[in-house]
């Protein structure tokens, strides 16, 4: 029977709840996202879900951000700066599902859609941070938006680690020619 377990914290059932609804996510997508299967897992009404999350967009923006909030969370503090950005773009790689599934849906949610363009923000914020010492200030936006773009299409493309990474120095080169 379901409970609606009063004796937990509100903040640490809407953890459970991200923390299940992030693991469907990651393993298949918004499909396997289902409000259903989270409050099932939970021992938990499906109804109790609308307690803390509006909608399954809701639940799918705060499930991705937990999901890149871990995966971008220990970037290399050292090094050469295209092995960080290298590093970024793997961990993205391996989260596929995830940024096809905001990609699929924020043109059918609001929620998806402000998530989706801070992330992207957050993601040239990162980038300008891992750049200034090595590009003009002038050039700067421009160069982490490219690489942005550039890095979302190859991930969108399929294609192995060993060339994703190629194809990023080549760019690299292209963009800030102190890169090695």
């Amino acid at each position: 029977m379901p409970r609606n377990r009063p004796d937990v914290a509100r903040e640490e059932k809407i953890d459970d709840i991200v923390r299940v609804a992030a693991r469907a996510l990651r393993e298949g997508g918004y499909e396997a996202l289902s409000l259903s299967g989270v409050a099932q897992e939970l021992g938990l009404a499906r109804g109790a879900i609308y307690w803390y999350f509006a909608s399954k967009d809701d639940l799918l923006v705060a499930a991705a951000k937990r999901i890149f909030d871990e995966a971008l969370s220990s970037p290399p503090s050292l090094g050469q700066y295209a092995k960080r950005i290298e590093w970024a773009m793997e961990q993205l790689a391996m989260l596929g599902q995830v940024t096809s599934a905001l990609r699929d849906r924020s043109h059918h949610s609001e929620a998806v859609a402000s998530f989706e363009t801070a992330f992207h923000r957050r993601l040239c914020d990162g980038l300008r941070n891992v750049l200034r010492p090595n590009v003009p200030a002038a050039r700067l936006d421009d160069v982490a938006d490219s690489v942005v773009v550039f890095v979302q299409g190859l991930l969108s493309m399929g294609l192995a680690p060993a060339v994703r990474r190629d194809r990023l120095k080549f760019l690299l080169r292209q963009l800030v020619p102190r890169v090695s």
